[in-house]
């Protein structure tokens, strides 16, 4: 059997009529892959992977003599197929069936007659990653090659990690003072998914109202404007960055992370005069959303940092820096930058392990990074860091914190993780 890492690079359709092949040749013909196989069945499938591990696999969800399910339980059987990325297109999403392609460990589930773009974006990163990272055992060498190829490709970081259109919405209306309550039920009307997930959280049983809830307007009287502006920004982010694509990354545990650290920067930005508490949110928010790109763009190489990273005693960020010479702070600030987002967000995100560097009147900076340490010491899920940074004494008194006193602050956030699960699961 050819070793992945040695032999061409391939990608593997499970088709029974060929159609999706045809559809995204016209995809397919820009990337510069190797080759590209089609068979109609699991059998078939499974003797191409055994003559030859692919890239990818793409696969509709119903095949000639089996589901994918029932072939994926075959694939991640078997130690050597275990890691083979796996992407499922069908004609209409449903959600029994997407809850049934994760508990198995597909990456992604899409439209096949919309995401024909997806599947080349896809391919794209499977074949550089094949062709720059083909052993997983990083050099000197490579390292510095893999830190020249983050940066040229993260100056095009708006192609590969756009904003959606909705959050883009969204947070100008959190940044707006003027916007209303009506501003903001009117644009979550307009996407019914959006929707659909925010009245599920208003009417969960975390809330516990007598009756259901069936409009925005509503669930907003009752919640609060703040709170739902809030539960929408991250309901668009998690959506714009909810595919799975590494087990050594714990998406989940990292968005329980990022969530804690959002709601303990708005919290603790009661504290700071002239700090706006959505900003704080925001900022708590997307302080680690570095990671979340390299893990989606970058994925070999982030595999490969943070297996050696464990080998530093050392927070992750400083593993980054010694290994490649950029982390994923600076990645979240480019991307942030990107974004368009206010300077002072972008700041508090590159600048969330390194609050020396704040100017005097850049408060954000320091509170999401006690933030952000004081949910590492209290285990508010994981961001995939296995030694937490140390607080930093200068943010204490920027903020005029004793560092006695942060115990009791801490419960006083009242950081809620029942209430950070049922966004997450809604």
């Amino acid at each position: 059997m050819s070793d992945k890492g040695q032999a061409e690079v391939t990608v593997l359709f499970l088709d029974r009529r060929s159609i999706a092949v045809q559809q995204f040749r016209k995809v397919l013909t820009t990337v510069q892959f190797k080759a590209i196989r089609h068979v109609n069945s699991v059998r078939d499938a499974l003797r191409e992977i055994n003559q030859q591990i692919p890239a990818l696999i793409f696969s509709e969800w119903e095949l000639e003599d089996h589901t994918i399910i029932e072939f994926l339980k075959v694939i991640r059987s078997n130690e050597k197929w275990a890691e083979i990325p796996v992407y499922v297109y069908t004609s209409e999403i449903r959600n029994d069936r997407v809850r049934a392609a994760k508990s198995v460990g597909i990456q992604s589930y899409f439209l096949k007659s919309k995401d024909s773009e997806k599947v080349g974006r896809l391919i794209q990163r499977a074949v550089s990653v094949e062709k720059t990272a083909e052993k997983e055992e990083v050099t000197t060498e490579n390292r510095q090659l893999i830190a020249a190829k983050l940066r040229s490709q993260l100056k095009h970081i708006e192609k590969l990690a756009p904003l959606p259109t909705i959050a883009q919405t969204v947070f100008r209306l959190i940044s707006d003072q003027n916007s209303s309550a009506h501003d903001l039920a009117a644009v979550i009307d307009k996407d019914q998914s959006l929707t659909a997930r925010i009245l599920k959280i208003v009417n969960s049983a975390y809330y516990g109202f007598s009756r259901q809830i069936g409009n925005i307007n509503h669930g907003i009287v009752i919640l609060g404007f703040t709170e739902v502006k809030n539960i929408t920004m991250a309901a668009c982010i998690l959506d714009a960055f909810k595919e799975e694509v590494s087990e050594e990354f714990n998406r989940y545990n990292f968005w329980v992370h990022s969530i804690g650290v959002a709601y303990a920067a708005r919290e603790l930005s009661e504290r700071i005069p002239g700090i706006n508490r959505d900003d704080a949110f925001v900022a708590g928010l997307l302080h680690d959303i570095g990671k979340v790109i390299l893990d989606q763009h970058f994925n070999r190489y982030f595999r490969m940092l943070l297996k050696e990273a464990k080998g530093y005693n050392a927070p992750l960020f400083k593993s980054e820096d010694a290994l490649y010479g950029i982390n994923h702070a600076e990645i979240g600030e480019i991307v942030s930058h990107s974004w368009n987002l206010p300077q002072s967000l972008e700041r508090a995100v590159g600048l969330h392990h390194t609050p020396g560097a704040a100017t005097p009147n850049e408060h954000i900076i320091h509170l999401v990074h006690v933030a952000n340490v004081l949910c590492h010491r209290n285990h508010i899920g994981s961001s995939g860091t296995a030694l937490a940074q140390p607080i930093n004494p200068g943010s204490l008194e920027h903020l005029g914190i004793e560092a006695a006193e942060l115990g009791d602050i801490w419960e006083s956030l009242e950081i809620d993780e029942e209430k950070i699960t049922m966004i997450l699961k809604s």
